[in-house]
């Protein structure tokens, strides 16, 4: 009964590769304690516990749980022929499914170390950290069109998850997610989500994550995430379906969080100063909704100093909209959007006017800036020492709703994401008040560079064709490095094409974001930042 005994026993059974032992190990593999059911799976991998594994997945308990995890390990002819079989003459969905998971899992194998991969912050969406094919790949892609040609739709719904999930890119695979998901409404918006998750989406699946993103009655985040991945498609199709679904955001007057946030991203992807000509045009189009994101766009190119080119297009063509009255609403509403207080003073005398349009614009412009209104009280934090700023939020509860919509307000959405569900960019925010006090958030926030998150410390990075990027890396694979950088842009490095990487001694975060809130407002960020769950 002694859990340390029974370890050193498992472990001591692999190494001598007493194959008798499989029967009396495979037990230990559903035990609660989590330490012996690990060993004991690891003892079966290493004693090559095929058939006894196959014999137990042909139920729905605990052991064939465990059963599964042993095979998942066990890159064996014998074990894929086995599950073939299995699956071939199974019918319970139940039993089924994991057979099918496993099969999949099975496909790929993980690549021969060469000492090289590991970095700081290495690739976790697993299941392999770099995967190949093996010698069983080939059967079984076939065996898995097989099933999917002469399957039921839950099953088939199952496989398209699972091939995602675990990354198996099969050609075709596409066309019949998108062909399961106009036979299943149901399943349109899981749909949505495995092409989003895809590196490269297609074209065809345009009407699909559109139709999603302009839906009412998608819930909000999953709208969001269509719209994210409208956005990766490359092409016209692609381009012109996000500028419907962003001019849609713009018209709603967005709301809620997740909208905000797709919004913002949007209009400051910076790969827009390619397409500036077209903002540019739209800035004359007599559709309201129209002008206001184009100037939105234009103004977050403005702000891109390093294509200067661009930026000085788009503030040329930003200072002349301002000479018109009528372009006033629309661009003070553009400002608010994107945050851009290179046209506070802008922002100040609209809320002076006596036209109600200008002066609500203002109003909304105001509150993404900064901006008193007259509504909130307090000293900007800029004006005050850091030790009176901390003695001031330590005492003030804040509100939680009001931090919301500082988060996109003060840029913070654009590095940080607050559900496990996001895509990681910089340090995830889930729980972080569980692991830092009110004062250090304070200090973070207010002192970037007092102390830098483990694993994200900034880099550079020079290309071979001396082109150079600088940000902190979100994650690092076998070929290729994926990093953040200050804008919140993602940028993908093939390791081939790097010449040279550093180490920076400062935060890619700038001092001074909050320089612009009150201590009120700073508490209701903080009130947040500790709302927020791990999970």
């Amino acid at each position: 009964n002694d859990p340390r005994a029974k370890t050193a026993a498992l472990i001591s059974l692999a190494r001598l590769n007493h194959k008798p032992a499989i029967p009396h190990i495979l037990p230990l593999a559903a035990d609660m304690d989590p330490v012996i059911a690990h060993t004991a799976v690891k003892s079966l991998v290493a004693l090559r516990a095929i058939k006894s594994s196959l014999s137990a997945i042909t139920q729905t308990t605990a052991l064939s749980r465990a059963a599964h995890r042993v095979l998942r390990e066990l890159h064996d002819p014998q074990t894929v022929s086995g599950l073939i079989a299995l699956i071939a003459r199974t019918s319970d969905p139940v039993v089924r499914k994991p057979m099918l998971t496993t099969l999949i899992r099975l496909y790929h194998r993980e690549k021969y170390w060469t000492g090289g991969w590991w970095g700081t912050r290495p690739d976790t969406t697993g299941p392999y950290y770099t995967r190949e094919k093996w010698d069983q790949s080939d059967k079984i892609e076939s065996n898995l069109r097989f099933i999917m040609a002469n399957t039921d739709s839950q099953s088939l719904q199952h496989i398209l998850r699972q091939l995602q999930r675990h990354r198996v890119n099969l050609p075709g695979t596409t066309d019949l997610l998108l062909a399961t998901a106009a036979k299943n409404p149901s399943f349109r918006n899981t749909a949505a989500e495995i092409l989003a998750q895809q590196r490269n989406i297609p074209d065809k699946a345009v009407p699909l994550l559109e139709s999603i993103a302009i839906s009412s009655r998608t819930p909000s985040q999953k709208r969001q995430a269509a719209f994210a991945a409208l956005r990766r498609v490359k092409g016209k199709k692609g381009t012109d379906a996000a500028h419907r679904v962003a001019l849609a955001l713009v018209k709603s007057a967005v709301s809620s969080f997740e909208a905000r946030l797709a919004l913002l991203s949007y209009l400051t992807d910076r790969g827009h100063a390619r397409s500036i000509d077209r903002f540019i045009k739209l800035c004359n189009s007599t559709n309201t909704t129209e002008r206001e994101l184009a100037y939105a766009v234009l103004m977050a190119i403005a702000n891109n100093k390093r294509n200067r080119q661009a930026s000085t297009r788009a503030a040329a063509e930003i200072t002349t909209a301002w000479k018109s009255d009528s372009n006033r609403t629309s661009l003070l509403r553009a400002a608010g959007h994107v945050g851009a207080r290179a046209y506070a003073d802008k922002v100040r005398t609209g809320l002076k006017s006596a036209s109600p349009a200008t002066s609500s614009a203002a109003e909304y412009a105001a509150q993404y800036l900064g901006i008193p209104t007259g509504k909130s009280k307090g000293k900007l934090i800029a004006t005050l020492k850091y030790e009176k700023v901390l003695a001031e939020v330590l005492k003030i509860k804040g509100d939680p709703r009001l931090g919301a919509r500082l988060f996109v307000k003060q840029t913070c959405s654009n590095c940080h994401t607050t559900k496990p569900s996001e895509l990681l960019k910089g340090p995830y925010l889930g729980g972080i008040a569980a692991r830092y006090s009110r004062s250090e958030l304070t200090e973070s926030i207010l002192k970037p560079n007092a102390i830098v998150a483990q694993g994200f410390t900034s880099y550079y990075f020079t290309m071979n064709d001396n082109t150079q990027h600088v940000g902190f890396v979100v994650s690092e694979a076998g070929d290729q490095i994926n990093i953040r950088t200050i804008t919140g842009q993602p940028v993908s490095l093939k390791k081939s094409g790097i010449k040279k990487r550093g180490k920076l001694p400062t935060s890619i975060m700038p001092p001074g974001l909050a320089h612009t809130l009150t201590t009120s407002e700073l508490a209701s960020l903080l009130a947040f930042l500790e709302s927020l769950k791990s999970k």
